[in-house]
């Protein structure tokens, strides 16, 4: 199958040479993977029409700090009926766990119930320390979050803190901008020689980057690009934070090349990767690179086309490149329109 080229149409337009080969590479990467044809100079007019994209509204809008999700937390609790099946059936239900009922006493906000049980519990396992924390968390309570994981430290306790441990007081640091804290549970993480998987290294990413500010990062050591390089595994989320955090260190050019990494390596965009992308094509000022991106978009079809976020960060895009016709035609395509897409025209 040939795929048509966008930029044969154009000879003008690259206004530098690291914006040409952002482009170049960013063509040839889309068009060398297993996806879909690229579109043409409007990328509102491709195989798959704007109106056809639009046809049903079927996401939600994504959240860039989104809960810590733990497997130590039980899920919810079955439905009556289900329960009912299941004695229908013969089997019967299981006995609720100390884990249970802290995890259901932190859902109803009555986490000060679950601390008293948990200090009634002479040696409490790791996964119940881990439960209180995220509790904390979860209750927006992260200096209480932070002081429990350093009882826990100093606990004589032969339970010792685990990757969802380290994640979770991670968490409270980058939400209290702790760095001080922050670096010690970076350290705790280096001496306790557990294997650190990709959980643990998203949150470090997501710590430093929230905790430190442009100037640590052009004058300091890039701690946040001395993580990413050490990850042995790299997966969405760890790419996203990176893209964010040049955007965040005035450093467009870095983001758009990550963006193009990412996509060499096989690793599919989500609508938070086009929300961190499209505010660094701005700053360029590539118009070319901007149809390419959001006609990715419109090839991922309805969950990315009808993200309000990925919306409103599209037609800021446009509108800062003084593409205001097509920042207009996202708009009146838009099935639902909050007060952000709004402000964004």
């Amino acid at each position: 199958m040939t795929l048509h080229n966008p930029y044969q149409r154009y000879s003008v337009g690259v206004r530098t040479k690291q914006g040409h080969a952002i482009q170049m590479r960013l063509s040839q990467t889309i068009m060398s993977s297993s996806a879909l044809p690229l579109p043409h100079r409007c990328s509102f007019t491709t195989t798959t029409s704007f109106a056809q994209s639009n046809r049903t509204y079927s996401s939600t809008p994504v959240n860039n700090k989104a809960p810590l999700a733990s497997p130590h937390l039980d899920q919810q609790c079955s439905s009556q009926d289900s329960i009912k099946r299941h004695f229908d059936h013969g089997f019967p239900q299981k006995p609720k766990t100390i884990r249970y009922r802290f995890s259901q006493l932190c859902k109803e906000g009555q986490i000060h119930v679950a601390r008293q049980l948990f200090d009634s519990i002479p040696q409490p396992t790791t996964v119940l320390w881990n439960a209180i924390i995220i509790g904390y968390i979860c209750n927006d309570l992260h200096h209480e979050a932070i002081a429990l994981y350093s009882k826990m430290m100093k606990s004589s306790s032969q339970h010792q803190p685990d990757p969802y441990t380290f994640s979770s007081v991670l968490k409270a640091c980058a939400e209290t901008k702790e760095l001080r804290i922050g670096k010690a549970v970076h350290c705790h993480i280096l001496r306790s020689c557990i294997y650190a998987g990709r959980i643990v290294y998203n949150s470090l990413l997501n710590m430093y980057a929230t905790c430190l500010s442009s100037f640590d990062a052009l004058y300091s050591c890039d701690l946040v690009k001395r993580v990413f390089s050490t990850m042995p595994k790299r997966n969405v989320v760890a790419w996203n934070t990176m893209i964010s955090w040049y955007l965040k260190t005035e450093r467009p050019v870095e983001g758009l090349v990550h963006f193009v990494m990412m996509l060499k390596m096989g690793i599919k965009p989500t609508p938070v990767s086009f929300v961190n992308v499209f505010p660094a094509t701005s700053r360029v000022m590539d118009v070319q690179i901007a149809h390419v991106l959001y006609g990715m978009v419109i090839k991922f079809g309805d969950e990315y086309v009808n993200d309000l976020f990925v919306v409103s960060s599209a037609i800021y895009m446009y509108a800062e490149l003084g593409c205001l016709a097509d920042a207009r035609r996202i708009f009146d395509h838009c099935l639902e329109r909050n007060i952000e897409i709004w402000n964004s025209l």
